[in-house]
Formats: C-alpha cells, structure tokens, sequence
C-alpha cells in the first residue's frame, strides 16, 4: 500500500500530517524485519546506553 491509499483509508482528520507519515515509516519499516517484537525489544534494550536514576524526570 502506498502512502496516498494509507492516507486515504483514515476515516478522521489529520491533524498533524508529520505524525502520520512517521508511522508509516515505522510500519513500512517493520514489515522487513525478520525477528520478533519481543526479541527486537530486547536485543535494543540490552545496546542500549545505560540510563542513571538521576537522569530519569518524573
């Protein structure tokens, strides 16, 4: 599908067009991966630079 019938398929108003397109993105993007949710997650989790309790707002 392309991003004019995705955009088409919405049945309410697009606020923000920007978004829209980022989520596109992400779900053209998802379709080629190969690995699971889960241990996408995890394997992103675990590269992930370490983050402080003080650096964590509330």
């Amino acid at each position: 599908m392309n991003v004019k019938g995705w955009l088409r398929g919405m049945r309410h108003y697009v606020e923000n067009l920007q978004d829209y397109l980022y989520e596109y993105c992400y779900r053209f993007n998802r379709s080629y991966m190969t690995d699971d949710v889960f241990d996408n997650l995890m394997a992103r989790m675990i590269n992930a630079p370490r983050c402080n309790m003080k650096n964590i707002n509330n």
